[in-house]
């Protein structure tokens, strides 16, 4: 794959869009990626002691989010000197396996809709990105209305 950071609609029509840490507004009528990390670029002891790794479900709304434009998510998982991950990472990374094992089919080979971010829009009701299927529909909550939360 061939990417780029500053690309003209010209060379967005051979090459990759990379958007770096970026994610557009709304879906892009061609494939872009976007690059992120769970922390920082580089192994931090001072995030892991802070907590300060996103979570599994912060990850998996934003490639959500990110496959509903049609986009690609690269996460970076930085490594210790020796080349390992601490345990944090990996249950960060165990989290996001498994909600990929229930929710895999809603990301892999999906397309974005023809309207973006259509369907409910009134106070309250879910806040809904769609990746299409061939035979069906998903749709991603992002947010849940306050009567069905928990607690």
């Amino acid at each position: 794959m061939i990417f780029g950071k500053i690309l003209s609609d010209e060379q967005q029509k051979a090459l990759v869009w990379d958007i770096g840490r970026g994610v557009p507004g709304t879906a892009l009528p061609r494939a872009w990626q976007t690059d992120t990390c769970i922390g920082g670029w580089h192994y931090d002891r001072s995030l892991y002691d802070r907590n300060g790794y996103k979570s599994a479900k912060a990850v998996a709304h934003m490639l959500a989010d990110i496959v509903s434009k049609n986009g690609n998510l690269f996460l970076n998982v930085p490594v210790r000197a020796d080349g390992s991950i601490d345990e944090k990472e990996e249950g960060v990374l165990e989290g996001i396996a498994a909600w990929m094992g229930v929710n895999q089919e809603a990301i892999f080979g999906t397309r974005p809709r023809a309207v973006f971010g259509e369907g409910p829009a009134s106070d309250g009701a879910p806040e809904f990105h769609r990746a299409g299927l061939p035979a069906r529909r998903h749709r991603h909550a992002r947010r849940m209305p306050a009567a069905d939360r928990e607690g």
